[in-house]
């Protein structure tokens, strides 16, 4: 199995905005924000996102995902009991995508704002601001949000660093809602000289 060290340091520093709530996502929703892999293409029509993985670059297969998750890739071998599982969940995590050499890596989530505390009313801009007040709480050093275009989609951007576990890293929080999702790729550098941008350029639009 791969080393996925550094995608859950990715998963530990992600904030999500999950609450207690009774509500759960329907199989719809969990179906219809699930991407899949062909060969080394990942496409995700919901998000309209294409990303063609890098030469020395390892995408983590659905049964890694899952323990990401905490939950069991058992699951996968039925389809109904895999998305009954999934709804339970406000956010799911589809994607992730690491260096093998470096350990740069990718991670997109879908969070469901409906079983979230903030609500379906919050716009990119307000999701990102509470995140940026959440980080901030928990030592990170975040700059001011911009925005960004990632496979002729506009996100906002939110620029952190900080250190966790004694190791230094610089991310970038790309968000964008699209209908009562917000879409989050969380693009994370351990090379002060690598912005995460940069780490951007495999993403194309696919529809």
């Amino acid at each position: 199995m791969k080393k996925w060290i550094a995608l859950l340091l990715v998963v530990i520093v992600c904030v999500s905005f999950g609450g207690c709530t009774e509500k759960t996502m329907t199989q719809y929703d969990v179906a219809k924000v699930n991407g899949y892999w062909s060969e080394n293409v990942y496409y995700n029509n919901f998000s309209n996102l294409q990303y063609k993985l890098p030469a020395d670059w390892v995408a983590a297969t659905k049964e890694e995902v899952l323990k990401v998750m905490g939950m069991d890739p058992e699951l996968l071998k039925d389809q109904r009991a895999y998305l009954k599982e999934l709804t339970k969940t406000a956010t799911v995590y589809d994607f992730f995508v690491q260096d093998a050499t470096d350990h740069h890596n990718i991670a997109i989530m879908f969070e469901n704002l409906e079983l979230s505390f903030l609500g379906n009313a919050y716009d990119a801009d307000g999701y990102v601001g509470v995140l940026s007040k959440n980080l901030k709480k928990e030592g990170f050093t975040v700059e001011e949000p911009s925005t960004i275009t990632i496979a002729d989609k506009q996100y906002v951007s939110l620029p952190i660093s900080g250190t966790e576990g004694g190791v230094k890293s610089w991310q970038s929080y790309y968000v964008r809602k699209v209908e009562n999702f917000m879409i989050v790729i969380l693009v994370t550098s351990f090379d002060e000289n690598k912005a995460p941008n940069s780490l951007l350029e495999g993403f194309t639009y696919y529809d």
